[in-house]
């Protein structure tokens, strides 16, 4: 059993809505047992069962977190990486942790595209009457349940269809990963870099030592320019906007028994001194950043930690770590990282 079957499953539904509307009456609903509930889940099970393929899932559920439960028990979750023929989890703003679900089609730069039942294309996005192929960024997803699909190794060279087709594409894509960036690519690779950055794809995670405690989770969403007095630093209040989510991690005391706070900083655009501007606007300065008033130390307690982002040739989910530098060991607590 292959992805492409379910997949093909799911695309001939396109189109096919609830009736009478908002009564979430469907035949999906009346084949799983539950006619007349929210029905996205159920669609999905309904499309996994006509393509033969419903063992491949952990359960059978008309629940997303019921279902998410059990992929992690069995150990079918995955949170990267995604491919087609996942069943994706989505996380809508305002409703409830697990809100929607659909059959991932193909992975883009920026998210997913996938077909999902009890969906719409412009009302309800988990409660929407229709099956619709919609685009999802990345931000929006909890994780995929991955089903034991076989692989797809049979392919026929003298005659390709279009199942085939998308196969070697991703073959291709898979070898892409392996090289090194060409000079005739780089400009392309560089612009949907950018782009993540503009749609808040990519994360980017700092290590940072803050004078002064710093006992919750601080969020600074305030502009920053130039400096008209100084050009060697940058002025909250006026400039390009800017957001800084900031999670204490652990108390530390600096040489001299000053307080300090090991913490997370999360920058949600990429601004000049974004972290070092927005922790002394806070009233917690980054510990060695004499510029903007911080206390002294061996050197800048700031570090670029962990970074997230799609490459953009393959769709893959890539996540980098760099080792804590030496001079900022000495303030991470056991346990804190």
């Amino acid at each position: 059993m292959t992805a492409e079957k379910v997949l093909a499953v799911a695309r001939g539904e396109l189109g096919n809505t609830e009736s009478p509307a908002g009564s979430n009456r469907t035949k999906y609903g009346k084949w799983f047992g539950l006619d007349g509930y929210a029905w996205c889940m159920m669609f999905v099970m309904w499309c996994f069962s006509q393509a033969g393929a419903l063992e491949l899932l952990p359960k059978r559920t008309a629940s997303c977190g019921d279902l998410m439960r059990s992929a992690k028990a069995a150990g079918y979750w995955v949170t990267e990486d995604y491919r087609p023929g996942d069943v994706v989890i989505y996380d809508f703003p305002g409703g409830a942790a697990t809100d929607h679900t659909g059959i991932i089609e193909s992975v883009t730069v920026s998210g997913v595209v996938a077909i999902e039942g009890n969906t719409s294309q412009a009302g309800s996005q988990s409660n929407g009457g229709q099956v619709c192929r919609k685009s999802r960024k990345y931000n929006l997803i909890v994780g995929a349940v991955r089903p034991k699909f076989e692989e797809e190794d049979d392919m026929n060279i003298d005659k390709l269809t279009d199942a085939d087709l998308v196969k070697l594409a991703g073959r291709m894509q898979a070898a892409l990963a392996k090289q090194p960036v060409s000079a005739t690519l780089a400009p392309e690779f560089q612009a949907a870099v950018d782009a993540q950055v503009a749609d808040g794809s990519m994360e980017k995670v700092y290590l940072t030592l803050l004078a002064g405690s710093v006992d919750h989770e601080l969020t600074v969403e305030r502009p920053v320019g130039r400096d008209r007095h100084d050009a060697r630093r940058m002025h909250v209040g006026a400039g390009r906007p800017a957001l800084t989510r900031i999670s204490p991690l652990a108390p530390v005391r600096l040489p001299g028994g000053h307080e300090a706070t090991l913490c997370t900083a999360s920058i949600h655009t990429g601004r000049r001194h974004q972290i070092r501007a927005h922790a002394a606007w806070a009233g917690h300065p980054v510990v060695g950043d004499r510029l903007y008033g911080g206390p002294a130390a061996s050197g800048l307690m700031l570090h670029a930690w962990r970074e997230a982002f799609t490459h953009p040739l393959t769709g893959q989910r890539i996540r980098v770590e760099a080792p804590v530098p030496d001079r900022m060991v000495p303030f991470v607590p056991e346990g804190a990282l």
